[in-house]
């Protein structure tokens, strides 16, 4: 039989055809899948487990301890006894077994009872905690009438943050009528951060459907919480290894989710001087690794206030007399002599502990001017490790005879 050309092109639009019709088949049946079997999660002895079972997510507006939760944040929300707190309070506390749709703009807050002064500082802990619960949520945060009230009452109208800061808070979640009532008292606005913090913490992102999610809330809580230590902190060393800004806010960021509150930033070493002095710009014009890793004025005032608005002191290291060589070699390019000594001198041991050497040459007058506009808040130094061998071979002044912790005494009685 001869085969013509009509007949080759009814046959490949017939393949053609049967391929469309079993992908649909395929993709209809997938589709069915997806919808009769949703992944959820159940808690199970304490711990949730990942379950694929038939759920009606889009029926289910209040979920119990013994039921499947669409997400696993949502499950961590009333499995296992301790929530999603983290840390855990150090003072009694419950969380109950049911939580309740909600959504961010359902969410608002009762400011009566705040003293004068405080609200500027509360307002943006308040914008900081929105943009976290709203971030969960997503851009597809489905709406629900059920609302969340928080009522905050703080005692103290002092904004001071430092080591006599009270930071306790006692937190109540009551649900009346589908109504939720959030109350916080705290000595402090920070103690009010804290809880903001832990009520982030009992709040969950869910999925309603394919395209919808929403948010839920514990209906029952009581928390009494304080610190244990008052300085709780990090440190990071900017001198060694520069870290962007974008990378230290993340940092700031971390150490607000768990209520620690100093951020150690361990500025400048022999390695770096990446600070940007405006009475003294040479400084990380020779100290920074390069033109793009300094740290403007600007930067440094947008960290320390982007971490008090999270309960983070930052505490600026400018290390010295010791770890003093790169950013201190301009002194005699403008007729102030040798500012450092020692710089970068071998073999390194006869010199220094760790290398490249170099420390604040004491008998140039000049370097305490200097440091007079270098150290303009705050003088820190550990003072340990900082009276160096070089100053005894070279029989300078009266510092080759001090004790190690005395180098920083006789440098600040310098620079009163």
């Amino acid at each position: 039989m001869k085969v013509t050309r009509v007949m080759c092109f009814s046959l490949v639009l017939a393949i053609e055809m049967l391929f469309a019709a079993v992908w649909i088949f395929l993709y209809t049946a997938a589709e069915s899948h997806q919808v009769r079997f949703f992944r959820t999660f159940e808690c199970i002895n304490g711990q949730c487990q990942r379950t694929q079972r038939p759920v009606s997510i889009l029926d289910v507006e209040r979920l119990k301890i013994h039921g499947q939760h669409t997400t696993l944040a949502a499950c961590k929300l009333i499995c296992g006894g301790n929530g999603a707190l983290w840390p855990l309070p150090t003072g009694p506390f419950s969380i109950g077994n049911n939580y309740l749709l909600t959504h961010p703009d359902k969410i608002t807050f009762d400011l009566t009872r705040i003293p004068p002064g405080v609200d500027s500082l509360i307002n943006e802990v308040i914008n900081i905690f929105r943009t976290n619960v709203e971030s969960s949520c997503g851009d597809n945060c489905d709406a629900v009438d059920s609302s969340v009230i928080v009522h905050v009452n703080v005692e103290s109208g002092n904004l001071e943050l430092g080591w006599n800061t009270y930071e306790n808070y006692i937190l109540r979640i009551i649900t009346e009528d589908e109504e939720v009532h959030v109350h916080i008292n705290a000595t402090s606005v920070y103690g009010a951060r804290h809880a903001l913090e832990t009520l982030s913490q009992l709040i969950a992102p869910i999925i309603k459907s394919s395209d919808k999610r929403g948010l839920v809330i514990i209906d029952e809580a009581n928390i009494d919480d304080k610190p244990i230590f008052k300085h709780r902190g990090v440190m990071i060393d900017t001198g060694r290894n520069y870290l962007p800004v974008s990378a230290i806010l993340r940092t700031i960021d971390g150490l607000a989710a768990t209520k620690m509150n100093v951020l150690h930033w361990h500025a400048t070493d022999s390695q770096s001087f990446p600070l940007q002095i405006k009475s003294r710009p040479l400084m990380s014009w020779y100290g920074a690794y390069s033109p793009k890793m300094i740290y403007t004025p600007e930067d440094m005032g947008r960290i320390r206030n982007y971490a008090k608005y999270r309960g983070v002191r930052v505490i600026l290291e400018m290390d010295s007399p010791a770890h003093a060589a790169t950013g201190w070699e301009w002194g005699e390019t403008q007729g102030l002599g040798k500012l450092a000594v020692c710089v970068e001198q071998q073999p390194w041991r006869n010199f220094c502990i760790q290398p490249p050497c170099g420390q604040l040459n004491p008998v140039n007058p000049h370097v305490f001017e200097v440091l007079r506009d270098v150290y303009k808040d705050f003088f820190f130094n550990s003072g340990e490790r900082h009276c160096p061998a070089y100053w005894r071979r070279r029989g300078m002044v009266a510092m080759l005879e001090l004790h190690p912790g005395d180098c920083r005494r006789n440098a600040g009685q310098r620079l009163g």
